[in-house]
């Protein structure tokens, strides 16, 4: 079953329809076993997957049958989760908009209860994410720099994800020789961390602040490492765009 759930969980509407069924199938298996945290998991993903799907109804659903059973109360990591889940699954959609931060909120404090401070991490991150998207680039900024500050609390190695969203948040704020030193400190943290996969992205953040810097070698000098990075992961959709950016400031 654990193979099936894992299928069903390939991106595509077919898989989340399957996982549907499965999760319907396993919550009835575990409701008859008397097994609580199964019944719980079952309702956290039928939740996700119904907001995957774009079912804003079916997700609110089964999200709210999680946690406003009185039986699912103690289970502070499922329900953290479900939040977590609500927070980044839910459409984006203007009605949705509040709901989802809270949701984020609430699974922050809940991971902050049980000490999972890698979740907490990853909560705060989502939230900044949330909060840019919804408009509010100053709560984003707080809360990207709560996320780093507990990064660097609790020794946590990779920083680069931060860094580069505080780095763009700069760059969209105006402040373009604050955000090139945070995008050098994120190119730190990747090289730091052997990160691969994320060292085209960040030399592209460090020659979109080169430009707003009107430093056109320097911009150049970053494209073509961001350009060569992508080249040697084997990159796809990205490649293209860093093209564009060279071939525009080349």
């Amino acid at each position: 079953r654990r193979v099936l759930f894992r299928s069903a969980f390939q991106p595509g509407s077919s898989n989340y329809r399957k996982a549907i069924a499965f999760l319907l199938e396993a919550k009835k298996d575990a409701y008859r076993l008397g097994r609580i945290g199964w019944e719980a998991q079952c309702c956290c993903l039928l939740s996700k997957a119904c907001y995957m799907l774009g079912d804003t109804l079916n997700g609110a659903r089964w999200y709210f049958s999680l946690v406003n059973d009185p039986a699912f109360k103690g289970l502070d990591a499922i329900q953290a989760k479900a939040r977590s889940y609500a927070g980044m699954y839910c459409p984006f959609k203007a009605e949705t908009h509040r709901f989802r931060l809270n949701c984020l909120a609430e699974a922050k404090l809940l991971y902050e209860r049980i000490k999972d401070t890698g979740n907490q991490i990853n909560t705060l991150m989502d939230l900044a994410y949330v909060w840019f998207a919804s408009g509010d680039t100053k709560s984003s900024e707080e809360t990207a720099a709560e996320a780093l500050k507990l990064q660097q609390a609790w020794h946590f190695p990779q920083t680069q994800f931060c860094y580069d969203l505080l780095a763009f948040l700069k760059k969209f704020q105006g402040d373009f020789a604050g955000s090139l030193q945070l995008a050098l400190t994120s190119l730190k943290a990747t090289e730091a961390t052997a990160d691969r996969f994320f060292l085209p992205r960040a030399y592209a953040r460090i020659a979109g602040s080169y430009e707003m810097l009107s430093d056109a070698d320097a911009a150049l000098q970053s494209h073509r490492k961001a350009l060569q990075a992508e080249i040697d992961i084997g990159g796809n959709m990205l490649l293209y765009i860093l093209l564009t950016n060279l071939s525009v400031t080349d």
